[in-house]
């Protein structure tokens, strides 16, 4: 989502009583996005971009985030996108817009997808690894695939840690055992 809010500007100090701060505002708002998350069910609500303001000394007339959710079903998904559709200003001089939208089904594991890694499992194990079955809250053109019916596994690349910070790394010797999976699955799947 890409959310934005639009209050009045004014000097900081000698007018500040006239100005409506778009900050201030989306500040509010974003602890009630955030609040939507629940990791029991499965759903996260990330704040992870901001902009706004002109200055220190101005009081904001914009502000604008980019909001990151994640659903486990569709069900989830249509709730919290009408919470986030139905939030309204504190302020009533300020302005709030909410744009976009969840932008891929979630990645629901159906029997289909569940007998696959069943067999990608099986695989890995006469390769001489553990394949574990994780729910990440990821997001994939495989959410398309699978939203039709199609089998889709998601996360076969390399083992690693720190997925999308500076700290990210992959286990070297992670490759060889992955690759080798994908060259069985393509083998054994027709």
């Amino acid at each position: 989502f890409q959310i934005s809010t639009r209050g009045r500007p004014s000097h900081s100090g000698l007018r500040h009583e006239d100005g409506r701060s778009a900050i201030r505002e989306m500040a509010f708002q974003i602890l009630k996005m955030e609040n939507l998350t629940n990791y029991k069910n499965g759903i996260t609500a990330n704040v992870g971009l901001i902009n706004g303001g002109t200055g220190c000394n101005v009081v904001p007339e914009h502000c604008s985030i980019e909001l990151d959710v994640r659903v486990n079903t569709i069900d989830q998904a249509d709730q919290i996108e009408a919470k986030i559709r139905s939030l309204q200003p504190l302020d009533s001089d300020v302005t709030f817009q909410v744009e976009g939208g969840l932008n891929r089904p979630p990645y629901d594991k159906d029997p289909g997808i569940a007998a696959l890694f069943d067999h990608a499992k099986t695989l890995a194990t006469e390769i001489g690894f553990e394949l574990k079955d994780l729910k990440t809250g990821g997001g994939s053109d495989g959410n398309f695939t699978a939203a039709l019916g199609v089998p889709t596994l998601d996360g076969l690349g390399a083992d690693g840690h720190g997925a999308h910070t500076l700290d990210e790394f992959i286990y070297y010797s992670s490759l060889v055992d992955r690759t080798q999976l994908i060259l069985r699955l393509f083998q054994t799947l027709r």
